[in-house]
């Protein structure tokens, strides 16, 4: 779903209001697989707002935070989720559409 410029402007600040809550809880709480996932939710919606406004920069280092976070929760947690690989392709693709 494509957000109008005057959407994203609204969103931007939300979102990213969005992911410094999610950061706060897990620099408070610890991680778990559940905190990571959302602070991924969170960079993801970052991500492709900001790709959305032609921001190829900035979609990119918010995509590339979001994988490496997958991985960790992947490596560290070893949580079996069926979802995971799948996620991690998405965000590798739109990783690989922003670096062109």
């Amino acid at each position: 779903v494509e957000l109008s410029e005057r959407g994203a402007s609204a969103a931007a600040p939300l979102y990213r209001e969005s992911l410094e809550i999610v950061r706060r809880i897990v620099e408070r709480f610890g991680e778990t697989p559940q905190r990571i996932d959302d602070v991924c939710v969170a960079l993801v919606r970052l991500a492709n707002l900001e790709a959305g406004r032609g921001n190829s920069s900035a979609a990119l280092d918010y995509a590339r935070e979001a994988y490496d976070l997958l991985l960790r929760r992947r490596d560290e947690f070893q949580v079996r989720d069926p979802d995971l690989d799948q996620k991690m392709q998405v965000l590798q693709k739109l990783k690989s559409e922003l670096a062109q």
